[in-house]
């Protein structure tokens, strides 16, 4: 039978549709047979390894289907037939319709080449098909060689035995192929289709020590097929390094890629094309040279040999979908100086290197694993000038994060993992997207610019979060902080929002820190909202050297202070829901002589020792104890301007001091207003002197000490419920060169006024000051008969 290329079939023997012509001509260590048409336009010449010449007719037969194409059918097997076509006028490669076998023995081997050493032995071949299915013993090989043209199809048959069906010699066609290749293995051979393929590619055993080049595109329609390989490689659409080529079939690996073999696409993975590693590990290279938008699936895990390109260059992107198992430490899968704008899934852990070693990660890009990112995996983003280093999809980790995500610039998409454990998450320029995740434990989490998307986690233990640049987004951590540290570089703007769960020391014996703003006292600004869903735990500190402008708030949560909380910018804010200030709390509204407090502050009341102050700085603004207070609400060196309001709501007890402290001529001055509703067992202590615009005003009595450090200004007032046994009105304590120019009121809503105590103005050492100038007015009865205690020294 002679196959033509249309598929149908011929039946002849040596006498075809032309005459025909045979001829012997024998070369060196072979014997040849050529023939012809009677035209003389195309020989065909065949060669063996016997000693006598292959004789047409009885050791095979040909027809020519005109004159330009002849077909061949092998009837005598041989592990060495050759075949050259040749157009004689020409001289050049002539077309060869078709190449079959018909045995007449049960167990020939048929050998066959297309060999013309440098040159091609035809131009376009037909479909060459070594196979005799109903001959189970019958084998064949192909044995490689050289064609200009296209090849239709080349079969090749395994016995029944499991010898044969090889692809064993080097082979390259010039063009393409146009139908299916069906082999047992592919062995040492370097197989080139030097064109596109439209046809199948299958071996059903193996390929060994071979090379496998498609050089143009794949169609959707073709499929390569390795069961199980080694030694070999795997080139297709190979022209993509030069012109643009396509691999949009499916090649199924069914081992995977083993440490010896690599696969290499320098085009791209087209849209239907598929990349089936069957569960098989890759442990050496895979490399999508031109990106693309097709698939790799079922793919194992890539071991420490194991290195996965999705694209390289900067003109090609991924965008498709890679997925495997897992990632083995030294292993890696990246697109390097190119774009990532596709899948890439890690099923299970990812311990090596996951990233994009120069390019984006653009909007549709997900990196997406499965479980963790141990100890010794990476994610990173890089970047060189004016080219990648941005997140502009999703990084999302199943697991913890126990190594490191390192991004190279900002961050608009999304990172997100169920909990970080000892790894780190650095973003080197800004956060303009969110990075979400669950418990935090060892870690660390970096923005080396400004903050205007969303940083969150659940708890925050042990770790360090800091953000370099301005908050104008979220920055949350709802649940415990233990032993964690929280920094922001510089402002936190209007929509700034910092939300801290109770914090406290952690079982090393490590403090909560929250610092906002590294910068000067003052230089930055706290605008937006800091929320301490704990209020500032015993042994924990809150830093704030910013300014807290007039939208800035601090909600204590009823959680009061009893760690330090150091708000050294002061600013006109507002402090809401304070609860207690501990025994051990420490709160400064203002740290320098360039800050004031001239916001709104409420707390419930201040314990034993507790104390809210500022320190060198001044209080212009209202400080509000709902309850009593047993410890200090002072400004500590520091002046009360005239629109202070300093209100206890119940009393202030024997611990207790309000006012200002200061000295005689130099800061302490109370310009505004001191009230405690209930009554002063501690002491009102004025550090200067009480301006004119100043005013202390007591509901109840007097049971401890009110202290005028210098003196009263004109239009000032001291007004009090009574003196009770000890106590006094102490005004220019410091005997300096001051008189008590206001007022002084006792009075009380009863018939009677307690008044057993003393008021006393004190004149300097010269002698020279220490008049009343202003009144000392008493209202109602003096409840006992003794004389009222007033000393005017001067």
């Amino acid at each position: 039978m002679i196959r033509g290329m249309s598929g149908g079939s011929l039946h002849g023997g040596v006498i075809g549709v032309v005459a025909l012509m045979v001829c012997a001509a024998s070369n060196v260590g072979r014997a040849d047979t050529c023939v012809s048409n009677g035209a003389n336009e195309t020989e065909v010449c065949l060669s063996w390894s016997q000693a006598t010449d292959p004789v047409a007719g009885v050791d095979f037969t040909f027809v020519y289907i005109d004159d330009f194409s002849p077909a061949v059918t092998l009837i005598t097997g041989d592990p060495a037939w050759n075949i050259i076509v040749t157009n004689v006028q020409s001289q050049t490669p002539g077309n060869l319709v078709s190449l079959d076998i018909a045995p007449t023995s049960s167990v020939a081997n048929f050998g066959v080449s297309l060999d013309n050493g440098f040159n091609p032995a035809a131009a376009d071949v037909g479909v060459i098909d070594l196979r005799a299915p109903t001959m189970l013993a019958v084998r064949s090989s192909f044995g490689g060689g050289q064609i200009s043209g296209d090849l239709e199809g080349l079969y090749v048959q395994r016995s029944a035995f499991g010898v044969g069906g090889e692809l064993n010699g080097d082979f390259y066609m010039a063009g393409r192929l146009q139908g299916d290749i069906s082999a047992a293995k592919l062995v040492d051979s370097w197989f080139i289709v030097g064109g596109d393929q439209s046809g199948d590619i299958t071996l059903s055993d193996r390929m060994t020590d071979a090379s496998l080049t498609v050089s143009g595109d794949s169609s959707s329609a073709s499929t390569i097929t390795i069961p199980r390989w080694s030694g070999s490689s795997i080139d297709l659409a190979d022209a993509g390094f030069s012109v643009p080529t396509e691999f949009d079939g499916t090649l199924i690996l069914g081992d995977g890629v083993p440490a010896d073999c690599d696969v290499r696409l320098a085009g791209q993975l087209g849209a239907n094309g598929v990349i089936d590693l069957s569960g098989g590990d890759v442990e050496s290279f895979l490399e999508l040279g031109g990106g693309g938008a097709g698939s790799i699936i079922n793919g194992g895990t890539v071991t420490g040999s194991g290195h996965v390109w999705v694209s390289t260059l900067e003109e090609n992107t991924f965008t498709g979908v890679a997925t495997f198992a897992g990632m083995d430490a030294f292993s890696a899968v990246e697109a390097e100086y190119s774009n990532i704008d596709g899948v890439v899934n890690i099923l299970g852990d990812m311990n090596g290197q996951l990233w994009v070693r120069v390019g984006p990660l653009l909007e549709n890009g997900v990196f997406n694993i499965g479980g963790d990112i141990g100890s010794t995996g990476s994610i990173i983003v890089h970047s060189v000038t004016g080219f990648g280093g941005d997140v502009f999809g999703k990084i999302s980790v199943g697991g913890s994060i126990k190594g490191q995500v390192y991004i190279d610039h900002n961050v608009h998409g999304l990172i997100e993992s169920k909990s970080i454990n000892g790894g780190l998450i650095d973003i080197a320029d800004d956060l303009t997207g969110a990075v979400s995740t669950g418990k935090i434990a060892n870690a660390s989490l970096s923005v080396g610019g400004n903050l205007s998307g969303s940083l969150t986690g659940a708890t925050l233990a042990d770790s360090f979060a800091w953000v370099a640049g301005d908050v104008s987004g979220e920055l949350a951590f709802p649940g415990a902080l233990s032993g964690a540290s929280v920094a922001i570089g510089q402002n936190v703007t209007a929509s700034g929002e910092l939300m801290f769960g109770p914090l406290s020391v952690s079982l090393g014996g490590y403090s909560s820190v929250i610092d906002i703003s590294q910068g000067e006292i003052g230089e930055y600004d706290m605008a937006g909202l800091l929320t301490l869903l704990g209020g500032v735990a015993d042994g924990s500190n809150v830093s704030c050297r910013a300014e807290i402008t007039s939208t800035g708030i601090v909600d204590l949560n009823h959680g009061g202070v009893a760690g330090y909380a150091d708000f050294a910018g002061g600013g006109a804010g507002l402090f809401i829901n304070g609860g207690t200030i501990a025994t051990t709390g420490h709160l400064w509204l203002g740290g320098s002589h360039v800050s004031t407090w001239s916001g709104y502050a409420s707390f419930d009341e201040i314990d034993d020792w507790g104390v809210i102050e500022t320190e060198a700085a001044h209080i212009d603004g209202t400080i509000e104890v709902a309850g009593d207070v047993n410890g200090y609400l002072v400004a500590r060196f520091g002046d009360l301007g005239p629109n202070t309001n300093l209100i206890v709501g119940g009393s202030v007890q024997n611990l207790g001091t309000v006012g200002s402290l200061g000295y005689a001529g130099s800061f302490g001055h109370c310009a505004g207003s001191i009230k405690v509703h209930g009554d002063v067992l501690g002491q009102i202590l004025v550090g200067d002197e009480l301006e004119s615009t100043g005013h202390i005003d007591v509901d109840g009595a007097i049971k401890g000490h009110i202290i005028v450090n210098a003196g009263t200004q004109t239009g000032s007032s001291i007004e009090m419920g009574g003196l009770a046994v000890g106590s006094y009105l102490s005004i220019n304590e410091s005997q300096g060169a001051y008189n008590a120019d206001g007022n002084v009121i006792v009075s009380g809503p009863g018939a009677a006024v307690e008044f057993d105590g003393c008021i006393r103005v004190r004149e300097d050492a010269a002698g020279g000051s220490g008049d009343l100038n202003g009144r000392i007015l008493v209202t109602g009865c003096h409840a006992t008969p003794d004389d009222l205690n007033i000393c005017i020294d001067g």
